[in-house]
Protein backbone atom coordinates (compact mmCIF):
# COMPACT_ATOMS: atom_id res chain seq x y z
CA UNK A 1 0.00 0.00 0.00
CA UNK A 2 2.67 2.68 0.64
CA UNK A 3 4.50 1.86 -2.72
CA UNK A 4 1.33 2.60 -4.21
CA UNK A 5 0.95 5.43 -2.45
CA UNK A 6 4.28 6.64 -3.16
CA UNK A 7 3.64 5.87 -7.16
CA UNK A 8 0.97 7.74 -7.37
CA UNK A 9 2.04 10.67 -5.20
CA UNK A 10 5.10 10.62 -7.81
CA UNK A 11 2.74 10.26 -11.09
CA UNK A 12 0.51 13.11 -9.86
CA UNK A 13 3.50 15.76 -10.40
CA UNK A 14 4.05 14.06 -14.26
CA UNK A 15 0.77 13.96 -15.16
CA UNK A 16 -0.50 17.48 -13.48
CA UNK A 17 2.55 18.75 -16.34
CA UNK A 18 -0.07 18.58 -18.85
CA UNK A 19 -3.59 18.38 -16.82
CA UNK A 20 -3.90 15.13 -16.72
CA UNK A 21 -3.71 14.07 -12.82
CA UNK A 22 -7.05 12.50 -12.48
CA UNK A 23 -5.99 9.81 -14.82
CA UNK A 24 -4.72 8.28 -11.43
CA UNK A 25 -7.86 8.18 -9.65
CA UNK A 26 -9.47 6.43 -12.81
CA UNK A 27 -6.07 3.68 -12.88
CA UNK A 28 -6.93 3.45 -9.16
CA UNK A 29 -10.66 3.02 -9.14
CA UNK A 30 -10.51 0.71 -12.27
CA UNK A 31 -7.37 -1.70 -11.22
CA UNK A 32 -9.26 -1.61 -8.03
CA UNK A 33 -12.88 -2.83 -9.64
CA UNK A 34 -10.99 -5.23 -11.50
CA UNK A 35 -9.31 -6.78 -8.74
CA UNK A 36 -12.37 -6.78 -7.04
CA UNK A 37 -13.84 -8.93 -9.85
CA UNK A 38 -11.27 -11.51 -9.90
CA UNK A 39 -11.00 -12.31 -6.28
CA UNK A 40 -14.38 -11.87 -5.64
CA UNK A 41 -15.40 -14.62 -8.18
CA UNK A 42 -13.61 -16.97 -5.97
CA UNK A 43 -15.27 -15.61 -2.52
CA UNK A 44 -18.60 -15.75 -4.04
CA UNK A 45 -18.39 -19.20 -5.30
CA UNK A 46 -17.14 -20.30 -1.48
CA UNK A 47 -19.64 -17.82 0.45
CA UNK A 48 -22.40 -18.26 -1.72
CA UNK A 49 -22.37 -22.19 -2.22
CA UNK A 50 -19.67 -23.68 0.05
CA UNK A 51 -20.01 -22.33 3.54
CA UNK A 52 -21.83 -25.04 6.13
CA UNK A 53 -24.40 -22.50 6.99
CA UNK A 54 -25.85 -23.11 3.87
CA UNK A 55 -27.67 -26.00 5.08
CA UNK A 56 -29.26 -24.44 7.98
CA UNK A 57 -30.67 -21.03 6.33
CA UNK A 58 -32.33 -22.92 3.40
CA UNK A 59 -35.32 -24.18 5.98
CA UNK A 60 -35.82 -20.81 7.51
CA UNK A 61 -38.57 -18.42 5.85
CA UNK A 62 -35.85 -16.39 4.33
CA UNK A 63 -36.07 -15.80 1.02
CA UNK A 64 -33.08 -15.87 -1.71
CA UNK A 65 -32.37 -12.15 -1.86
CA UNK A 66 -32.53 -11.98 2.18
CA UNK A 67 -29.56 -14.41 2.46
CA UNK A 68 -27.90 -13.40 -0.65
CA UNK A 69 -28.21 -9.78 0.66
CA UNK A 70 -26.54 -10.67 4.02
CA UNK A 71 -24.23 -13.03 2.46
CA UNK A 72 -23.10 -9.99 -0.36
CA UNK A 73 -22.35 -7.96 1.92
CA UNK A 74 -20.02 -10.36 3.66
CA UNK A 75 -18.21 -10.74 0.73
CA UNK A 76 -17.97 -6.99 0.38
CA UNK A 77 -16.33 -6.21 3.82
CA UNK A 78 -13.70 -8.76 2.44
CA UNK A 79 -12.98 -6.53 -0.73
CA UNK A 80 -12.95 -3.76 1.15
CA UNK A 81 -9.51 -5.11 2.88
CA UNK A 82 -8.55 -5.15 -1.32
CA UNK A 83 -9.31 -1.34 -1.79
CA UNK A 84 -7.25 -1.08 0.89
CA UNK A 85 -3.91 -2.08 -0.26
CA UNK A 86 -4.99 -0.79 -4.20
CA UNK A 87 -7.74 2.48 -3.95
CA UNK A 88 -7.39 3.56 -0.89
CA UNK A 89 -3.69 4.69 -1.23
CA UNK A 90 -3.99 6.01 -4.67
CA UNK A 91 -7.01 8.26 -3.25
CA UNK A 92 -5.29 9.61 -0.18
CA UNK A 93 -2.11 10.50 -2.17
CA UNK A 94 -4.45 11.95 -4.67
CA UNK A 95 -5.90 13.99 -1.94
CA UNK A 96 -2.75 15.44 -0.18
CA UNK A 97 -1.05 16.09 -3.68
CA UNK A 98 -4.03 18.25 -4.79
CA UNK A 99 -4.73 20.08 -1.79
CA UNK A 100 -8.28 18.64 -2.10
CA UNK A 101 -11.29 19.75 0.22
CA UNK A 102 -13.46 18.37 2.52
CA UNK A 103 -16.13 17.41 -0.40
CA UNK A 104 -13.42 15.57 -2.04
CA UNK A 105 -12.73 13.27 0.93
CA UNK A 106 -16.64 12.84 1.18
CA UNK A 107 -16.92 11.69 -2.89
CA UNK A 108 -14.03 9.81 -2.39
CA UNK A 109 -15.35 7.69 0.93
CA UNK A 110 -18.74 7.19 -1.20
CA UNK A 111 -16.74 6.02 -3.99
CA UNK A 112 -14.69 3.88 -1.35
CA UNK A 113 -18.02 2.56 0.05
CA UNK A 114 -20.07 1.61 -3.13
CA UNK A 115 -17.31 0.58 -5.88
CA UNK A 116 -17.11 -3.27 -5.11
CA UNK A 117 -21.06 -3.07 -5.49
CA UNK A 118 -20.62 -3.42 -9.35
CA UNK A 119 -17.72 -5.87 -9.99
CA UNK A 120 -19.11 -7.79 -7.02
CA UNK A 121 -22.82 -8.09 -8.71
CA UNK A 122 -21.61 -8.97 -12.07
CA UNK A 123 -19.04 -11.68 -10.23
CA UNK A 124 -22.03 -13.19 -8.44
CA UNK A 125 -24.49 -12.87 -11.67
CA UNK A 126 -22.16 -15.30 -13.36
CA UNK A 127 -21.51 -17.34 -10.98
CA UNK A 128 -25.29 -18.22 -10.29
CA UNK A 129 -25.88 -18.08 -13.70
CA UNK A 130 -23.06 -21.25 -14.12
CA UNK A 131 -24.02 -23.13 -10.59
CA UNK A 132 -27.89 -23.35 -11.77
CA UNK A 133 -26.80 -25.29 -14.48
CA UNK A 134 -24.22 -26.99 -12.58
CA UNK A 135 -26.42 -28.38 -10.04
CA UNK A 136 -27.57 -30.80 -12.14
CA UNK A 137 -26.75 -34.58 -11.97
CA UNK A 138 -25.26 -36.59 -8.81
CA UNK A 139 -22.20 -35.43 -7.96
CA UNK A 140 -22.19 -32.25 -6.69
CA UNK A 141 -19.14 -31.67 -5.37
CA UNK A 142 -17.46 -32.11 -8.81
CA UNK A 143 -19.84 -29.99 -11.15
CA UNK A 144 -19.92 -27.53 -8.39
CA UNK A 145 -15.94 -27.50 -9.25
CA UNK A 146 -16.28 -27.46 -12.86
CA UNK A 147 -18.91 -24.38 -12.42
CA UNK A 148 -16.02 -22.76 -10.52
CA UNK A 149 -13.41 -23.33 -13.30
CA UNK A 150 -15.83 -21.84 -15.78
CA UNK A 151 -16.64 -19.08 -13.71
CA UNK A 152 -12.94 -18.30 -13.54
CA UNK A 153 -11.76 -18.91 -17.27
CA UNK A 154 -15.22 -16.47 -18.07
CA UNK A 155 -13.68 -14.00 -15.76
CA UNK A 156 -10.13 -13.92 -17.27
CA UNK A 157 -11.80 -13.85 -20.67
CA UNK A 158 -13.82 -11.00 -20.19
CA UNK A 159 -10.29 -9.50 -18.76
CA UNK A 160 -8.73 -9.71 -21.88
CA UNK A 161 -11.46 -8.95 -23.74
CA UNK A 162 -11.53 -5.85 -22.62
CA UNK A 163 -7.48 -4.76 -22.32
CA UNK A 164 -7.91 -5.83 -25.96
CA UNK A 165 -10.66 -3.49 -26.44
CA UNK A 166 -8.98 -0.54 -24.49
CA UNK A 167 -5.54 -0.87 -26.21
CA UNK A 168 -7.27 -0.75 -29.62
CA UNK A 169 -9.84 2.13 -29.33
CA UNK A 170 -7.53 4.92 -29.34
CA UNK A 171 -4.71 5.63 -31.91
CA UNK A 172 -1.79 7.37 -31.39
CA UNK A 173 -2.91 10.84 -33.34
CA UNK A 174 -6.16 10.63 -31.15
CA UNK A 175 -4.03 9.79 -27.91
CA UNK A 176 -1.70 13.38 -28.25
CA UNK A 177 -4.72 15.57 -29.02
CA UNK A 178 -6.29 14.36 -25.86
CA UNK A 179 -2.97 15.05 -24.35
CA UNK A 180 -3.03 18.49 -25.73
CA UNK A 181 -5.91 18.93 -24.24
CA UNK A 182 -5.61 18.55 -20.85
CA UNK A 183 -8.84 18.90 -18.17
CA UNK A 184 -7.84 15.34 -17.69
CA UNK A 185 -9.35 13.98 -21.43
CA UNK A 186 -7.38 10.45 -20.52
CA UNK A 187 -9.87 9.76 -18.08
CA UNK A 188 -12.28 8.15 -20.65
CA UNK A 189 -9.37 6.00 -22.20
CA UNK A 190 -8.54 4.41 -18.67
CA UNK A 191 -11.80 3.72 -17.90
CA UNK A 192 -12.58 2.11 -20.82
CA UNK A 193 -12.24 -1.56 -19.13
CA UNK A 194 -14.59 -0.39 -16.62
CA UNK A 195 -16.94 2.76 -17.04
CA UNK A 196 -18.32 3.50 -13.32
CA UNK A 197 -14.14 4.19 -12.75
CA UNK A 198 -14.74 7.15 -15.10
CA UNK A 199 -17.58 8.96 -12.44
CA UNK A 200 -15.80 8.20 -9.81
CA UNK A 201 -12.82 9.98 -11.28
CA UNK A 202 -14.85 12.90 -12.68
CA UNK A 203 -16.43 13.26 -9.50
CA UNK A 204 -13.48 13.51 -7.10
CA UNK A 205 -11.47 16.03 -9.93
CA UNK A 206 -14.43 17.81 -10.13
CA UNK A 207 -15.54 18.57 -6.54
CA UNK A 208 -15.94 22.48 -7.11
CA UNK A 209 -18.34 21.81 -10.05
CA UNK A 210 -21.53 20.40 -10.51
CA UNK A 211 -20.10 17.90 -12.91
CA UNK A 212 -18.62 16.83 -9.88
CA UNK A 213 -21.83 16.31 -8.42
CA UNK A 214 -24.01 14.72 -10.87
CA UNK A 215 -21.03 12.18 -11.47
CA UNK A 216 -21.08 11.05 -7.98
CA UNK A 217 -24.66 11.17 -8.03
CA UNK A 218 -24.57 8.65 -11.55
CA UNK A 219 -22.42 6.86 -9.51
CA UNK A 220 -24.02 5.97 -6.19
CA UNK A 221 -27.43 5.25 -8.73
CA UNK A 222 -25.52 2.76 -11.00
CA UNK A 223 -24.00 0.89 -8.16
CA UNK A 224 -27.38 0.45 -6.19
CA UNK A 225 -29.26 0.01 -9.61
CA UNK A 226 -26.05 -3.54 -9.96
CA UNK A 227 -27.03 -4.29 -6.18
CA UNK A 228 -30.55 -4.32 -7.26
CA UNK A 229 -30.36 -5.95 -10.74
CA UNK A 230 -28.44 -8.64 -8.50
CA UNK A 231 -30.98 -9.58 -5.99
CA UNK A 232 -33.54 -9.75 -8.76
CA UNK A 233 -31.57 -12.35 -10.38
CA UNK A 234 -30.94 -14.09 -6.85
CA UNK A 235 -34.08 -14.69 -6.30
CA UNK A 236 -35.27 -17.15 -9.87
CA UNK A 237 -31.52 -18.56 -9.93
CA UNK A 238 -29.89 -19.16 -6.31
CA UNK A 239 -32.38 -21.42 -4.59
CA UNK A 240 -32.19 -23.94 -7.69
CA UNK A 241 -28.38 -23.66 -7.77
CA UNK A 242 -27.95 -24.14 -4.00
CA UNK A 243 -30.57 -27.27 -3.23
CA UNK A 244 -29.35 -30.42 -2.64
CA UNK A 245 -25.82 -29.35 -1.57
CA UNK A 246 -25.55 -31.44 0.49
CA UNK A 247 -26.33 -34.79 -1.67
CA UNK A 248 -23.27 -36.63 -2.82
CA UNK A 249 -22.77 -39.82 -5.54
CA UNK A 250 -22.34 -42.82 -4.36
CA UNK A 251 -21.05 -45.99 -6.99
CA UNK A 252 -21.82 -49.87 -6.49
CA UNK A 253 -19.47 -51.55 -8.01
CA UNK A 254 -19.49 -55.62 -7.75
CA UNK A 255 -15.53 -56.63 -6.79
CA UNK A 256 -14.12 -59.52 -8.20
CA UNK A 257 -12.49 -61.46 -5.61
CA UNK A 258 -8.89 -60.38 -6.67
CA UNK A 259 -10.00 -57.22 -6.62
CA UNK A 260 -11.33 -57.36 -3.35
CA UNK A 261 -8.21 -58.89 -1.84
CA UNK A 262 -6.44 -56.23 -3.29
CA UNK A 263 -8.53 -53.64 -1.90
CA UNK A 264 -7.90 -55.27 1.75
CA UNK A 265 -4.37 -56.32 1.67
CA UNK A 266 -2.13 -53.74 3.92
CA UNK A 267 -0.38 -51.21 1.71
CA UNK A 268 2.31 -48.53 2.80
CA UNK A 269 0.52 -46.02 5.32
CA UNK A 270 2.83 -42.81 3.26
CA UNK A 271 1.46 -44.02 0.40
CA UNK A 272 -2.54 -44.24 1.32
CA UNK A 273 -2.52 -41.32 3.51
CA UNK A 274 -0.74 -39.09 0.52
CA UNK A 275 -3.79 -40.41 -1.69
CA UNK A 276 -6.02 -39.40 1.01
CA UNK A 277 -4.40 -35.70 1.50
CA UNK A 278 -5.19 -35.63 -2.64
CA UNK A 279 -8.23 -37.06 -3.02
CA UNK A 280 -8.90 -34.16 -0.38
CA UNK A 281 -7.99 -31.60 -2.16
CA UNK A 282 -9.37 -32.70 -5.46
CA UNK A 283 -12.85 -33.20 -4.05
CA UNK A 284 -13.59 -30.49 -1.97
CA UNK A 285 -14.47 -27.62 -3.99
CA UNK A 286 -13.03 -25.00 -1.81
CA UNK A 287 -9.82 -26.61 -1.59
CA UNK A 288 -9.68 -27.18 -5.22
CA UNK A 289 -10.51 -23.51 -6.50
CA UNK A 290 -8.26 -22.15 -3.74
CA UNK A 291 -4.98 -24.66 -3.17
CA UNK A 292 -4.90 -26.76 -6.93
CA UNK A 293 -6.34 -24.26 -9.60
CA UNK A 294 -3.74 -21.35 -8.83
CA UNK A 295 -1.33 -23.98 -10.42
CA UNK A 296 -3.65 -24.29 -13.53
CA UNK A 297 -4.29 -20.05 -13.66
CA UNK A 298 -1.17 -18.79 -13.27
CA UNK A 299 0.52 -19.19 -16.69
CA UNK A 300 -3.13 -17.99 -17.55
CA UNK A 301 -2.26 -14.78 -16.03
CA UNK A 302 0.74 -14.16 -16.74
CA UNK A 303 0.31 -14.79 -20.19
CA UNK A 304 -2.92 -12.41 -19.78
CA UNK A 305 -1.31 -9.04 -21.01
CA UNK A 306 0.31 -10.23 -23.58
CA UNK A 307 -1.86 -12.11 -25.11
CA UNK A 308 -4.30 -8.98 -25.12
CA UNK A 309 -2.02 -7.33 -26.97
CA UNK A 310 -3.43 -6.24 -30.79
CA UNK A 311 0.21 -7.21 -31.57
CA UNK A 312 -0.03 -10.70 -29.81
CA UNK A 313 2.08 -12.71 -32.97
CA UNK A 314 4.72 -10.30 -33.43
CA UNK A 315 5.59 -9.77 -29.64
CA UNK A 316 6.20 -13.65 -29.47
CA UNK A 317 8.29 -13.02 -32.09
CA UNK A 318 10.24 -10.29 -30.77
CA UNK A 319 10.63 -12.69 -27.85
CA UNK A 320 11.84 -15.87 -29.69
CA UNK A 321 14.38 -13.28 -31.31
CA UNK A 322 16.52 -13.36 -27.51
CA UNK A 323 19.46 -15.46 -27.77
CA UNK A 324 20.50 -17.01 -24.58
CA UNK A 325 24.13 -16.81 -23.62
CA UNK A 326 26.58 -18.08 -21.05
CA UNK A 327 25.65 -15.52 -18.41
CA UNK A 328 21.79 -15.16 -19.43
CA UNK A 329 21.26 -18.99 -19.07
CA UNK A 330 22.37 -18.91 -15.57
CA UNK A 331 19.99 -15.95 -14.98
CA UNK A 332 17.32 -17.72 -16.66
CA UNK A 333 18.10 -20.90 -14.59
CA UNK A 334 18.03 -18.51 -11.29
CA UNK A 335 14.50 -17.00 -12.64
CA UNK A 336 12.82 -20.60 -13.05
CA UNK A 337 13.67 -21.75 -9.63
CA UNK A 338 12.56 -18.08 -8.46
CA UNK A 339 9.63 -19.00 -10.58
CA UNK A 340 8.60 -22.02 -8.81
CA UNK A 341 9.24 -20.88 -5.75
CA UNK A 342 6.55 -18.35 -6.23
CA UNK A 343 4.15 -21.01 -7.55
CA UNK A 344 4.74 -23.34 -4.26
CA UNK A 345 3.85 -20.57 -2.13
CA UNK A 346 0.75 -19.53 -3.81
CA UNK A 347 -1.05 -23.09 -3.69
CA UNK A 348 -1.35 -22.82 0.08
CA UNK A 349 -1.50 -26.88 0.28
CA UNK A 350 0.52 -27.60 3.19
CA UNK A 351 0.57 -23.88 4.54
CA UNK A 352 -2.88 -24.73 5.79
CA UNK A 353 -2.77 -28.75 5.69
CA UNK A 354 -2.77 -29.26 9.77
CA UNK A 355 -5.98 -26.09 9.41
CA UNK A 356 -7.67 -28.03 7.08
CA UNK A 357 -8.11 -30.73 9.64
CA UNK A 358 -10.18 -28.32 11.57
CA UNK A 359 -11.79 -29.97 14.53
CA UNK A 360 -11.52 -33.55 13.16
CA UNK A 361 -7.34 -33.69 13.95
CA UNK A 362 -8.52 -35.82 17.03
CA UNK A 363 -9.11 -38.52 14.71
CA UNK A 364 -5.68 -38.36 13.42
CA UNK A 365 -4.36 -39.54 17.03
CA UNK A 366 -5.88 -42.57 16.49
CA UNK A 367 -5.00 -43.68 13.15
CA UNK A 368 -2.24 -46.62 12.36
CA UNK A 369 -0.14 -43.88 11.17
CA UNK A 370 2.54 -41.98 13.12
CA UNK A 371 2.73 -38.24 12.57
CA UNK A 372 5.83 -38.26 11.20
CA UNK A 373 4.90 -40.45 8.17
CA UNK A 374 1.33 -37.85 8.16
CA UNK A 375 3.82 -34.57 8.15
CA UNK A 376 5.90 -36.29 5.24
CA UNK A 377 2.81 -37.42 3.28
CA UNK A 378 0.85 -33.94 3.48
CA UNK A 379 4.53 -32.53 2.43
CA UNK A 380 4.41 -34.53 -0.78
CA UNK A 381 1.01 -33.73 -1.41
CA UNK A 382 2.19 -30.08 -1.62
CA UNK A 383 4.93 -31.11 -3.91
CA UNK A 384 2.34 -32.66 -6.00
CA UNK A 385 0.21 -29.80 -6.58
CA UNK A 386 3.33 -27.93 -7.45
CA UNK A 387 4.65 -30.23 -10.18
CA UNK A 388 1.33 -29.60 -11.58
CA UNK A 389 2.12 -25.80 -11.51
CA UNK A 390 5.71 -26.44 -12.65
CA UNK A 391 4.50 -28.29 -15.69
CA UNK A 392 2.38 -25.56 -16.54
CA UNK A 393 4.58 -22.74 -16.15
CA UNK A 394 7.27 -24.86 -18.63
CA UNK A 395 4.71 -25.54 -21.25
CA UNK A 396 3.96 -21.66 -21.05
CA UNK A 397 7.48 -20.76 -21.23
CA UNK A 398 8.00 -23.66 -24.10
CA UNK A 399 5.38 -22.11 -25.89
CA UNK A 400 6.66 -18.45 -26.08
CA UNK A 401 10.46 -18.47 -26.00
CA UNK A 402 11.29 -21.79 -26.99
CA UNK A 403 14.58 -22.14 -24.60
CA UNK A 404 17.08 -24.66 -25.79
CA UNK A 405 16.07 -28.20 -24.16
CA UNK A 406 19.29 -28.18 -22.04
CA UNK A 407 17.67 -25.44 -20.07
CA UNK A 408 14.39 -26.72 -20.26
CA UNK A 409 16.02 -29.83 -18.47
CA UNK A 410 18.00 -27.42 -15.56
CA UNK A 411 14.91 -25.57 -14.81
CA UNK A 412 13.17 -28.82 -14.03
CA UNK A 413 16.54 -29.96 -12.09
CA UNK A 414 16.30 -27.08 -9.89
CA UNK A 415 12.46 -26.60 -9.34
CA UNK A 416 12.65 -29.93 -7.09
CA UNK A 417 14.07 -28.42 -4.42
CA UNK A 418 12.41 -25.44 -4.80
CA UNK A 419 9.09 -27.22 -3.98
CA UNK A 420 10.41 -29.25 -1.41
CA UNK A 421 11.70 -25.83 0.45
CA UNK A 422 8.68 -23.98 0.36
CA UNK A 423 6.65 -26.92 0.99
CA UNK A 424 8.16 -27.68 4.40
CA UNK A 425 8.55 -24.07 5.06
CA UNK A 426 4.41 -24.09 4.94
CA UNK A 427 3.99 -26.99 7.25
CA UNK A 428 5.96 -25.98 9.99
CA UNK A 429 4.33 -22.65 9.81
CA UNK A 430 1.04 -24.75 10.01
CA UNK A 431 2.40 -26.74 13.26
CA UNK A 432 3.00 -23.42 14.46
CA UNK A 433 0.16 -21.49 14.25
CA UNK A 434 -2.79 -23.76 13.28
CA UNK A 435 -6.53 -22.58 13.10
CA UNK A 436 -8.58 -25.52 13.88
CA UNK A 437 -11.62 -23.47 15.03
CA UNK A 438 -13.61 -22.82 11.72
CA UNK A 439 -17.15 -23.32 10.78
CA UNK A 440 -16.66 -23.52 6.61
CA UNK A 441 -13.79 -24.40 4.78
CA UNK A 442 -13.39 -21.08 3.52
CA UNK A 443 -12.19 -19.58 6.38
CA UNK A 444 -9.79 -22.49 6.47
CA UNK A 445 -7.51 -21.52 3.24
CA UNK A 446 -9.26 -18.00 3.55
CA UNK A 447 -8.41 -16.69 7.32
CA UNK A 448 -4.89 -18.33 7.33
CA UNK A 449 -1.77 -15.98 7.71
CA UNK A 450 0.53 -18.83 7.19
CA UNK A 451 -0.49 -18.78 3.64
CA UNK A 452 0.57 -15.45 3.52
CA UNK A 453 3.85 -16.07 5.95
CA UNK A 454 4.52 -18.42 3.42
CA UNK A 455 4.24 -16.59 0.16
CA UNK A 456 6.18 -13.75 1.46
CA UNK A 457 9.28 -15.75 2.49
CA UNK A 458 8.92 -17.44 -1.54
CA UNK A 459 9.07 -14.17 -2.61
CA UNK A 460 12.20 -12.31 -0.53
CA UNK A 461 14.08 -15.87 -1.28
CA UNK A 462 13.13 -15.59 -5.22
CA UNK A 463 14.14 -12.01 -4.94
CA UNK A 464 17.79 -12.94 -3.56
CA UNK A 465 18.28 -16.01 -5.58
CA UNK A 466 17.99 -13.54 -8.91
CA UNK A 467 19.51 -10.74 -7.64
CA UNK A 468 22.43 -13.12 -6.75
CA UNK A 469 22.24 -14.83 -10.29
CA UNK A 470 22.83 -11.03 -11.44
CA UNK A 471 25.05 -9.94 -9.19
CA UNK A 472 27.90 -12.51 -9.44
CA UNK A 473 27.20 -12.99 -13.27
CA UNK A 474 26.33 -16.64 -12.51
CA UNK A 475 27.02 -19.01 -15.46
CA UNK A 476 24.11 -21.61 -15.96
CA UNK A 477 26.33 -24.49 -14.72
CA UNK A 478 27.67 -22.66 -11.07
CA UNK A 479 23.65 -21.39 -10.78
CA UNK A 480 22.58 -24.80 -11.02
CA UNK A 481 24.77 -26.08 -8.94
CA UNK A 482 24.70 -23.61 -6.11
CA UNK A 483 20.93 -23.60 -5.88
CA UNK A 484 20.82 -27.92 -6.52
CA UNK A 485 23.61 -28.17 -3.53
CA UNK A 486 22.37 -25.24 -1.19
CA UNK A 487 18.57 -25.92 -1.27
CA UNK A 488 19.05 -29.36 -1.12
CA UNK A 489 21.14 -28.83 2.00
CA UNK A 490 18.55 -26.49 3.28
CA UNK A 491 15.34 -28.79 2.77
CA UNK A 492 16.59 -31.47 4.43
CA UNK A 493 17.54 -29.53 7.67
CA UNK A 494 14.12 -28.37 7.06
CA UNK A 495 12.48 -31.82 6.94
CA UNK A 496 14.62 -33.38 9.82
CA UNK A 497 13.18 -29.93 12.03
CA UNK A 498 9.75 -30.76 10.71
CA UNK A 499 9.44 -34.32 11.51
CA UNK A 500 11.33 -33.75 15.12
CA UNK A 501 9.83 -30.81 16.54
CA UNK A 502 6.86 -30.47 14.03
CA UNK A 503 5.96 -34.08 15.64
CA UNK A 504 6.14 -32.72 18.66
CA UNK A 505 3.74 -30.40 18.03
CA UNK A 506 1.59 -32.25 16.31
CA UNK A 507 1.35 -34.60 19.20
CA UNK A 508 0.04 -31.24 21.82
CA UNK A 509 -2.48 -29.97 19.52
CA UNK A 510 -5.79 -30.15 21.25
CA UNK A 511 -4.01 -31.79 24.19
Amino acid sequence: AGNIAHFASVAYDIFAEIGQEGVILSIGSTLSAFTIFFFGLFYVINTFYFSNDIENLLPLPLRPSEILGAKFITVVIYEYLTELIVGLPVMGAFGVRAGAGPIYYLYALFVFLLLPLIPLAIASIIVMIIMRFTNLGKNKDRFRVIGGIVAVMISLGLNMVLQRYTSTGMNPEQLQNMLMEGNNSLIGITSKMFPTSKWAAEAMTNTNSIFGLTNILLFIGVSILAFIVFLYIGELLYFKGVLGISEAASKRKKLKESEFEKSVTPGSPLKAYLKKEIRILFRTPTYFINCVLTSFLMPVIILLPLIAQPNFGESIKEIRKFEFNSEMAGIFVACAFAGMIFIAAMNGVTSTSITREGQNLFVNKYLPVSYKTQITAKILSGVIISIIGMVMILITAIAVMMPPVYLIILSIIVAVPAMFFMSITGIIFDLFNPKLDWDSEQKAVKRSWNVALNSLIGMLIAGLVIFAAIKFQLNMITATLALVCIFSLVDYLLYVFATTKGVKLMSRIED
